[in-house]
């Protein structure tokens, strides 16, 4: 059954409501006794590289505690004056201490900092003393994240040129140098000319959408390109680096006549809110492939070159980020888009206040900063070579890719948005295998009978295989889908048609889709259980089944993902439970970090995959849905934070207040099915 571990969710939730009301009447009181707590982390930009005992200096109070990335306490107890405590990680991975007041589940007010603890990569950068630069351009972050794309304009100067480039060397970063708007021919020369030979990569003109039409960027191009190919023959020329990744305008760009004056191509995929989804951009960035085969350049190279994806969003959620930042570079991966050709936008706090995507602060490393240090180190310096082939069923649950070196492969594995999966897999050579975890932590799994087990989170894991050990996955494959011969009823209200639940094209809220929008149910309930709907599916006889599974949305601006529910069956006479579903969610902290004042544990559960140890008989089965996020935020508290010393009539509400479904699949016996490779 699916449970949260633990302090149960649902117990927990009970008490939200009334703490988001105690939490508002403190904030909008404006003690000050609510923020009188500080943390200072003895650590050099609050990075380890060891599992050595930490000191984290405390003041205020009355209580601290110390987690991981889902809330599991560490270290807790009681603060008094100014004291020094010292804990010791056990293991590489995420940590933030709080220190206020706190009360049942969760801290009502007071301040929190961010600890990083990753191992010394060999293959990427130690941060020292001193190094970060800060800023818009700050290499030593970069090269420390693993995020290895920066990007730098000629706007900016012949100064800070030659310090980024010096920067970009000595990290080993890749640097793209961006004419940032339509550039004269005189700029290009004395460009090209001061940089040649140490600077490779330009790119022509950011977002030219915003400023002209796809011919009249044809017709620059036209232009530019041939003059720094004329000064550099050496030289890599991108565009047209559109926002959103617009089909009709690559099209027109195309139709200009524009695709043999460029190198590469490059997008910016904002797609609409924050959530990453694989069935969107496998179609669009499929869509867009389609294009460029169209133009000629079917093995042409795509590039990333901005994509900004929050870590912040009403209240901190790094662990969204940090897992949305590394799904996007799996996808695009899967495109041909290398890790060092995918810029995320912005590493350091600078810029826009409105898009903090930054993954460091003076709060500390979000949660990302590690998590992609840790994906660039166990793939640098091996090639992508192709996904792995799940079967039917789990190619839409799981995401892998394989990379070949010398010296043996690396095999990346993730679930796409569900509560961890065991995996097992075959495995050739060896009589165990090396498991490293999004943080570092190694772990050599057992093979026995040419078997091994493997649990599979939304945080990527790795498969480190030695040369010659080989490993294959046997096929996920659940069968008859027969949710559409069910009738489906919800007893919330909805104007959604229900054959949207079963017409296998996953909707969902990005542009250019033509499928239309998910299906749409009202709920009413703030906190758990307060106001439980049903949503029932009835079949015209009884019927076999085995396993479900149930695609939501993700927690994204206004759409709610579902938590909790439970799954029923008919048995004749009464509802029988067969699962009860509870996502690790925890209540969120009310403490100030850099740029917010509350912290939220929803990591990006959208969708629920349930196998039954016995098969149930049944004409009917249904969801009695307990509890969901509020659009972007996950509970009342998080709410009464922005509300927070504003009159009523002024208060902000979550618009995502409904129950939000993409598809409805029903199994019976699974089919048989060939191997996966």
């Amino acid at each position: 059954m699916q449970r949260l571990s633990g302090l149960r969710a649902g117990r927990r939730a009970w008490t939200v409501l009334a703490a988001a009301s105690a939490v508002l009447a403190v904030l909008a009181a404006g003690s000050g006794a609510a923020w009188a707590a500080g943390v200072n982390v003895k650590l050099p930009y609050s990075i380890a590289y060891d599992l050595a005992p930490i000191q984290v200096d405390l003041e205020g109070g009355p209580h601290y505690a110390i987690y991981d990335l889902w809330k599991r306490p560490v270290a807790q107890g009681d603060v008094s004056g100014n004291q020094t405590v010292t804990f010791t990680p056990p293991k590489f991975g995420w940590y933030v201490v709080e220190c206020g007041t706190y009360e049942k589940d969760h801290m009502t007010s007071g301040v929190a900092k961010f600890i990083g603890v990753t191992p010394k990569y060999p293959n990427l950068h130690t941060l020292a003393q001193g190094e970060l630069r800060g800023g818009w351009n700050d290499e030593a972050l970069h090269a420390f994240a693993g995020l290895l794309l920066d990007r730098t304009n000629t706007r900016m100067g012949w100064e800070n040129a030659d310090r980024v480039i010096a920067d970009a060397q000595k990290y080993g970063v890749t640097l793209l140098m961006q004419f940032e708007s339509a550039p004269s021919l005189d700029q290009v020369k004395e460009a090209v000319t001061r940089l040649k030979g140490r600077v490779k990569y330009w790119e022509i003109v950011n977002e030219p959408n915003y400023s002209m039409s796809p011919q009249a960027y044809a017709n620059l191009v036209k232009q530019v390109y041939p003059l720094i190919k004329s000064l550099d023959p050496a030289a890599v020329v991108m565009g047209p680096s559109v926002c959103g990744i617009q089909l009709g305008w690559y099209e027109a760009f195309y139709k200009a006549g524009g695709g043999p004056f460029v190198d590469a191509v490059s997008i910016h995929d904002y797609e609409g809110h924050e959530g990453i989804d694989i069935f969107h951009w496998n179609y669009k960035l499929g869509k867009l492939r389609e294009i460029m085969a169209a133009g000629g350049d079917a093995k042409k190279p795509i590039w990333q070159t901005e994509r900004a994806i929050a870590g912040i969003r009403h209240g901190f959620i790094g662990a969204s980020q940090a897992i949305r930042i590394s799904l996007q570079r799996d996808i695009l991966e899967t495109f041909s888009v290398t890790n060092e050709h995918n810029a995320h936008y912005y590493a350091n706090v600078t810029g826009y206040n409105d898009v903090p995507t930054f993954v460091y602060s003076e709060s500390g490393p979000h949660p990302a900063a590690l998590v992609c240090r840790t994906r660039a180190a166990m793939i640098r310096g091996r090639k992508f070579v192709g996904k792995v082939n799940f079967g039917p069923t789990g190619n839409q649950i799981f995401l892998g890719l394989r990379y070949q070196g010398d010296d043996g492969s690396t095999i990346t594995l993730r679930n796409l948005g569900c509560l961890d999966l065991a995996l097992e897999v075959s495995v050739t050579g060896g009589e165990s295998l090396e498991v490293v975890d999004g943080f570092g932590n190694t772990t050599a799994v057992p093979v026995n009978g040419g078997k091994a087990t493997v649990t599979v989170s939304q945080v990527p894991c790795y498969l480190r295989l030695a040369k010659g050990q080989n490993v294959t996955v046997p096929p996920w494959n659940f069968g008859e889908n027969i949710a559409a011969q069910a009738k489906f009823t919800y007893s919330g209200g909805t104007k959604s048609d229900p054959k949207i639940l079963t017409d296998g094209k996953f909707q969902d809220y990005y542009p250019d889709r033509p499928f239309g929008e998910h299906w749409k149910g009202a709920y009413a309930g703030k906190v758990f259980n307060e106001k439980p709907e049903t949503f029932e599916i009835a079949f015209a006889k009884p019927r076999t089944i085995e396993k479900m599974i149930i695609y939501g949305v993700r927690a994204d601006n206004p759409f709610s993902a579902i938590l909790d529910y439970d799954l029923q069956y008919f048995d004749g006479q009464d509802w029988k439970t067969l699962e009860e579903v509870r996502t690790p969610c925890p209540a969120s902290d009310v403490v100030q970090t850099y740029m917010c004042k509350n912290l939220m544990w929803y990591l990006d559960n959208n969708f629920f995959v349930h196998q039954f140890k016995k098969p149930v008989e049944t004409d009917k089965l249904r969801m009695v849905v307990r509890r969901i996020t509020r659009g972007c935020i996950t509970d009342m508290i998080a709410e009464a934070v922005q509300n927070a010393g504003k009159p009523a009539d002024q208060w902000w509400h979550a618009s995502g207040e409904r129950l939000e479904l993409r598809e409805i699949e029903i199994y019976g016996a699974p089919a048989s099915a060939a191997p996966a490779k």
